[in-house]
């Protein structure tokens, strides 16, 4: 029975300690400037699409305002983290309005650079990583 106990005890302070290295590994993880995020990105894009030269051009452009913008609005986050606010639904409506807004340029942006087949293959992709994000989203609660 004391073995036992003893077992337990040694496997939840082991638990506790590895979770508590993992947070501190986030914590530490340095970020990737904005142009490192446009490169991994567009050169992902060219493996998925096979993309032309003149597409990844276009794309680096679109691909590297929206990364900026994001950013941009994550900086943004953090410094009110810290800040307790209640959003009211006239401020939510907005935020989610600009984020739609946002979406359609993009999707239009694409469908200019990209042809038909490109397209149709870019959405199918876009709708396996959302339902990829759902469920990772929904492992976590």
């Amino acid at each position: 029975m004391a073995r036992i106990v003893s077992l337990l005890a040694l496997f939840i302070c082991f638990s506790l300690t590895i979770n508590a290295q993992k947070k501190q590994f986030f914590k530490n993880k340095k970020r990737l400037t904005t142009e490192q995020l446009t490169t991994l990105k567009v050169k992902k894009m060219t493996l998925e699409l096979e993309l032309s030269e003149i597409q990844q051009n276009k794309l680096t452009q679109v691909i590297k305002e929206l990364i900026s913008e994001r950013s941009a609005q994550l900086d943004k986050k953090r410094e009110l983290k810290n800040e307790v606010k209640k959003i009211n639904p006239n401020e939510r409506y907005q935020m989610a309005n600009k984020i739609l807004d946002r979406k359609i340029m993009f999707q239009k942006e694409m469908r200019t650079i990209l042809n038909e087949e490109q397209f149709k293959k870019f959405k199918t992709l876009k709708k396996k990583r959302n339902e990829k994000m759902k469920k990772k989203r929904h492992q976590k609660k």
